[in-house]
């Protein structure tokens, strides 16, 4: 795991930010997903497309206002 990391920074280093920003919307998706599906089973919807939809859409955003890649504090996290 170690390798992959270091390939990773060795690699995207000044664009670390963006990496980080992509391997956490692949991890948030399943879980925003999975929340959505709860919220409309208690609403007893059946409109599961819709929010499953509107998560795929709305979690990207949320993952670049969290990292800010290329802009906040993770852009340069290594001086060079």
């Amino acid at each position: 795991m170690d390798r992959m990391w270091q390939w990773v920074w060795d690699r995207h280093g000044p664009r670390y930010s963006w990496a980080l920003t992509a391997v956490m919307f692949a991890v948030m998706v399943p879980a925003f997903v999975m929340l959505s599906f709860i919220v409309v089973a208690y609403e007893k919807s059946d409109r599961y497309a819709e929010a499953a939809a509107i998560t795929v859409v709305v979690v990207p955003l949320l993952a670049y206002a969290y990292f800010l890649p290329g802009l906040g504090p993770l852009y340069r996290v290594e001086p060079s």
